[in-house]
């Protein structure tokens, strides 16, 4: 639930946060010269090449995770992509090369923190199976959706209960304290939200060591009664 409302945070009020705070830049493209990019053209930008930094990164997730299993990978991930969300609140709109260069870091961080979670929610059908003998795996994905429900709901309400609040008019010059509620939702409050979901999961018990146990253990049980004497 933390780890989907600290996207979802965002994610309401990223394009808001570039036409408002960052609005347009010149921008020296080394190959075409100095070009003015709109602030619709640099959001875009950002969300196409944080696309494919996510699936780039995401294919090598096993890879990774064969070596520092999946709960340390996921903490590492969502730890510096916290820290990348919260610098956000101590940029100056004119840093547009930070701006832009720091989402396609999140992007690239963050992107793969999905696939991660739903192979450990794989890994908690298997202890639940291990500990109560009873193979519950719709039971366990169920749960999971609906926090992921409960994540998305609160990271789409909170902004905009937030935004309301300082005063936000849209297409409008906004006052200063509007613009600082807004840069809010895009760093401090989706970072603290991160930061909650960081911790808890280096509370999750499941390590790989443990997960092999419980594979092996489980598949005993799945072995006919005259293979296993």
């Amino acid at each position: 639930m933390f780890t989907i409302l600290s996207f979802a945070l965002r994610a309401g009020t990223l394009i808001h946060f570039y036409k408002y705070y960052v609005r347009g830049h010149d921008i020296d493209t080394v190959f075409w010269g100095v070009r003015h990019f709109a602030c619709d053209e640099l959001f875009s930008w950002s969300l196409v090449l944080g696309s494919v930094l996510t699936i780039i990164a995401t294919a090598f997730v096993p890879f990774v995770a064969r070596y520092i299993g999946k709960k340390m990978l996921y903490a590492l991930l969502m730890g510096v992509s916290n820290v990348a969300v919260l610098a956000y609140y101590f940029l100056s709109p004119d840093q547009i090369l930070w701006i832009v260069g720091l989402q396609l870091f999140v992007s690239m961080a963050q992107g793969p923190s999905s696939a991660i979670l739903w192979a450990m929610y794989a890994d908690c059908a298997d202890y639940s199976e291990w500990r109560n003998r009873r193979r519950a795996t719709g039971l366990v994905f169920s749960a999971a959706v609906m926090s992921q429900k409960f994540g998305w709901s609160l990271g789409g309400a909170i902004p905009g209960w937030l935004l309301a609040y300082v005063g936000y008019v849209a297409d409008t010059e906004l006052a200063p304290q509007t613009l600082h509620g807004l840069l809010l939702t895009v760093s401090i409050l989706p970072a603290a939200a991160g930061f909650v979901a960081t911790m808890l999961t280096l509370l999750y018990p499941l390590s790989e060591p443990r997960l092999a146990e419980i594979g092996a253990e489980l598949g005993r049980r799945k072995q006919p009664p005259s293979k296993l004497k």
